[in-house]
């Protein structure tokens, strides 16, 4: 919140208080509003099986996140019953996999909210699913 407040507060003492604002809040909700379209919503995960570099990395997080998946359901069925705890290591991946699965999806969403999928909105999602891709492996 103080980062917040001071950058607000030099703003203000150059007394352009409202293009902070109008920059931050109010073009950003009016560009949203004028691109959003269902149809565009809907073809944002369309967008990243076909346009590079997204393709390649969608495809190698969901073959990750599906083997991790499979590995860790795997993995828990074959432990004896009587030593179902898992290690420090083994939690932590888990739930990082889990969280970088969550970030994803939620990625996607914002970046379709905007309805108008230029290539540069997609890098924010491929630093997640590099992170999916990695993880398996560590």
């Amino acid at each position: 919140m103080v980062p917040l407040l001071l950058v607000a507060a030099y703003w203000w003492a150059h007394k352009d208080l409202y293009d902070l604002i109008y920059a931050v809040l109010i073009h950003n909700r009016l560009y949203v509003q004028q691109g959003y379209s269902p149809r565009a919503f809907v073809g944002t995960p369309a967008v990243s099986h076909y346009e590079q570099p997204i393709a390649a990395s969608s495809a190698l997080a969901l073959i990750s996140l599906t083997l991790y998946a499979a590995e860790t359901w795997f993995g828990f069925r074959r432990k004896d019953k009587a030593n179902l705890a898992r290690t420090d290591q083994e939690s932590a991946q888990m739930w990082i996999m889990a969280g970088l699965a969550i970030a994803v999806f939620f990625d996607v969403i914002n970046t379709g909210l905007s309805g108008r999928n230029f290539h540069h909105y997609f890098q924010i999602p491929i630093l997640t699913m590099t992170g999916q891709q990695r993880l398996p492996v560590l």
